[in-house]
């Protein structure tokens, strides 16, 4: 609605401005004044109001208003042609402001209401200067005919350049489109991990910052820190590739375990090291039944694979109710984890045979390597998986 009344309102304009234009080319004639100073003013007038419209109209406002600027071009146009007796080239000089508003800002609107003013202006500065005698270059009716054909032309030429301002803008708007989906894919690639599928450790802090944002009583938040007992012994035993297929194995085992919990989000930091994020808990205690879950898993249904011993693993849980550090959570998560994998350590030498009952690769502490002693001591160094 507001455009159209920009429309009717530039083309009323346009009649008026038209009519105060041979007014004045009429006041010329009777004065036996030459037009020549008014129509250098207008002329600079036309040259300087257009690009100062320009920028006063579309000042501060997103997209601008080309019909408020077209009227302005129009009538500032009209009244400098109609001084100077050049009427009939209107259409010629308005394909210029229509054709520039069309082009900038394509739209069905902007076509439509700028050629309707081109039709309403031209008529109305050609048929002023007639009547006054000052609107044609050639006598009427030979200049109705030429600016009938100039506006046909000129119509002609803002329906091609409103296309192509379409078409171009189209093919914008799809490379954008385009380039937004290959970054979206770079960003997802780099948070993805490439053996796993899973979320990667450049993602686990914006997720768990994401998490700890809404944590509240009654919608906790719990990660749990999960690494393999026993992997270091399946890459040194049968090889890395075999290392990757048990990891990949440990992936699809753990998102199956936790299908039925809502908000679950399963990690690969890196090596054999997993996170699981738990999102709006209704009780804290449901974090410790899901790392027990995790914990008995590989132990209930070891993996079917072809290792000489059932992998473990080990689970650290931390929680909050509140906002906290994201670092600090994940700290306590991960101390969490390593004491829980002291603990199975201690148990397995406790349970484990007697010392002449050993098969010779497997050595007491103070029998092995001095590397290896340092990792069975327990709280001094991290143990190796």
């Amino acid at each position: 609605m507001p455009d159209l009344l920009v429309v009717l309102g530039t083309s009323l304009a346009c009649v008026l401005v038209a009519g105060a234009a041979a007014g004045v080319a009429l006041l010329l004639d009777l004065l036996a004044v030459s037009p020549l100073p008014a129509l250098v003013a207008f002329a600079v007038c036309g040259a300087v109001g257009n690009p100062v419209a320009h920028r006063l109209v579309d000042h501060g406002r997103e997209g601008g208003r080309p019909l408020l600027r077209i009227a302005i071009g129009l009538s500032l146009n009209a009244v400098a042609l109609t001084l100077s007796a050049l009427g009939a080239l209107l259409p010629a000089v308005g394909l210029c402001v229509v054709g520039f508003a069309v082009q900038e800002r394509p739209s069905r609107r902007t076509l439509l209401g700028g050629s309707l003013m081109l039709v309403v202006a031209t008529v109305a500065t050609s048929t002023a200067g007639v009547l006054v005698g000052r609107g044609a270059i050639v006598p009427w009716p030979a200049s109705g005919v030429v600016s009938a054909a100039l506006l046909g032309i000129s119509l002609w030429a803002v329906v091609t350049i409103g296309r192509m301002a379409d078409q171009r803008a189209g093919a914008s708007r799809a490379l954008l489109a385009a380039q937004a989906t290959r970054h979206a894919a770079v960003v997802e690639a780099a948070r993805r991990d490439a053996l796993t599928g899973l979320l990667n450790r450049r993602a686990l802090a914006a997720e768990v910052a994401t998490a700890l944002a809404s944590a509240a009583p009654g919608r906790a938040t719990g990660v749990l820190f999960c690494d393999l007992d026993g992997f270091k012994a399946v890459n040194d035993d049968h090889g890395h590739l075999v290392g990757d297929d048990v990891l990949v194995a440990v992936a699809r085992r753990l998102v199956g375990e936790l299908a039925d919990v809502p908000g679950s989000l399963v990690i690969r930091t890196g090596g054999d090291e997993f996170v699981v994020l738990l999102r709006e808990l209704p009780d804290v205690g449901r974090v410790e039944e899901v790392a027990e879950r995790l914990r008995s898993t590989l132990v209930e249904r070891p993996l079917a694979t072809a290792l000489g011993a059932p992998l473990g693993i080990s689970v650290g849980a931390a929680w909050t109710e509140v906002p906290v550090d994201v670092d600090e959570l994940l700290r306590r998560a991960d101390d969490a984890m390593y004491a829980a994998k002291r603990r199975t350590r201690a148990a397995a030498r406790a349970s484990g045979p007697a010392p002449s009952q050993r098969a010779p690769s497997e050595a007491a502490p103070s029998e092995a390597a001095p590397s290896e002693a340092a990792e069975l001591q327990g709280t001094a160094q991290r143990p190796a998986s």
